[in-house]
């Protein structure tokens, strides 16, 4: 069985699509009952109402994936997915209910597949190459001009000036566009932040107006946010979309690779962390 940490009702939905999607004792359905025994477990006495927020959560996730994952019968929650589970889904699954471990790798690996994913949904994408191996601060400013001239080059843009070091990244991780075939400036351009760890919401917003002094759009770019979680809460999904853009949740990023992964060593890396981190989390 997965560890399951938290029993707030999202997390557990998550835990539920977990057991679901990659359980060794091949458990084809999870009763409303067996999942009180599961929360008892971890020190909460649920009631129904709980219960059934959780079995909501689920039927409103269930409505909104392209493929059939699992569906609620009466009182159970059955797996009706057959074959090899995609593995960028049980990867954003595992990143939703254990976290990122303080970012590094996995941080990295989720930004590569949302680039994938929203290379999907636009015609371009590239993850922004921040110069995070910089050895001193002379070599750190060098490589911060030089990625954002590069920037400014691929989108044929016109290039302003450096974003100050201090700033770090000013909060862009994937950059996506729709070129046209003239190659002229003055196109959509969409910024995207990504936020592989659960406290998501902590990020400030991509700042738009200073990004324009460093690189002269002629037209604003749009900003994005790409995470791993699956958003459910109508309120949340709108009032997050004001203030951070164009929104990526588990659901849109898999979705948008529901016929799989092109780039073979994106998902080598991903079997291979998905490999690790499922037996870690098995108790």
């Amino acid at each position: 069985m997965f560890r399951l940490e938290d029993v707030s009702p999202d997390l557990v939905a998550d835990w539920i699509e977990l057991t679901l999607i990659y359980d060794r004792n091949d458990a084809e359905f999870i009763s409303k009952s067996e999942l009180s025994r599961v929360v008892e477990a971890q020190g909460r006495a649920p009631d129904e109402a709980y219960i059934s927020d959780i079995f909501e959560i689920l039927n409103h996730r269930q409505r909104l994936y392209l493929n059939n994952y699992f569906r609620i019968e009466g009182n159970t929650i059955q797996r009706i997915f057959q074959g090899e589970p995609p593995v960028e889904y049980i990867f954003c699954v595992l990143l939703s209910l254990y976290g990122a471990g303080g970012g590094g790798p996995k941080a990295k690996l989720f930004e590569r597949l949302a680039c994938c994913a929203i290379n999907k949904y636009m015609k371009k994408a590239y993850v922004f190459g921040w110069p995070y191996d910089a050895v001193d601060d002379s070599d750190f400013n060098s490589k911060i001009e030089a990625v954002t001239v590069q920037m400014a080059d691929i989108l044929n843009e016109r290039y302003n000036s450096p974003p100050e070091p201090h700033y770090k990244d000013a909060g862009i991780d994937v950059v996506a566009w729709e070129p046209f075939n003239d190659k002229r400036s003055g196109q959509l351009i969409l910024l995207v932040q990504c936020a592989a760890g659960r406290n998501r919401w902590n990020k400030t917003q991509i700042p738009i107006r200073r990004w324009n002094q460093y690189i002269h759009f002629a037209i604003n770019p749009s900003t994005g946010f790409a995470f791993p979680k699956a958003m459910t809460s109508a309120c949340d999904w709108h009032d997050k979309s004001c203030d951070y853009g164009l929104l990526f949740d588990r659901i849109r990023i898999i979705n948008l690779l529901s016929d799989g992964i092109d780039e073979q060593e994106l998902k080598r890396d991903l079997n291979s962390f998905v490999e690790q981190e499922l037996t870690l989390q098995l108790e």
